[in-house]
């Protein structure tokens, strides 16, 4: 088993220590977060370009500088160890909402269908009789 070592006079960091420590001797496993950083990233789009930035590092200035140059913020921040993994986040995201989204106008489509069908039967029965 590993351990992570205590350091003295940093009560702090050893009641982490512990943690870790503890969540190991038990067997499960310490998520990312608490062994590896993970950060939040913020995607700014503008046509066919893109660019993913680290949200810790993002300031007002930087904001407005970004809008100067025609790109606009997305509205989801995506959590990941890197850029990479940031673009790739949001790919699975954006196209699981894609898939989303044709599915249910697809239900739309449908339902829609068969109301027009129903009103053409109701109006064609209404006149025969």
């Amino acid at each position: 088993m590993v351990t992570v070592g205590m350091v003295p006079g940093r009560e702090e960091e050893n009641s982490v220590v512990r943690i870790i420590n503890l969540l190991k001797s038990t067997g499960i496993k310490t998520c990312a977060l608490m062994e590896e950083m993970m950060h939040k990233y913020v995607i700014f789009i503008k046509n066919n370009e893109s660019k993913v930035i680290q949200k810790e590092s993002i300031t007002r200035s930087f904001i407005k500088e970004m809008k100067q140059k025609g790109f606009r913020e997305h509205h989801v921040e995506v959590e990941a160890e890197n850029e990479k993994e940031a673009i790739n986040k949001l790919n699975e995201n954006s196209e699981d909402y894609l898939n989303s989204l044709s599915e249910f106008s697809g239900s739309i489509f449908i339902i829609a269908s068969c109301v027009v069908i129903m009103i053409l039967v109701y109006f064609l029965f209404n006149k025969l009789f």
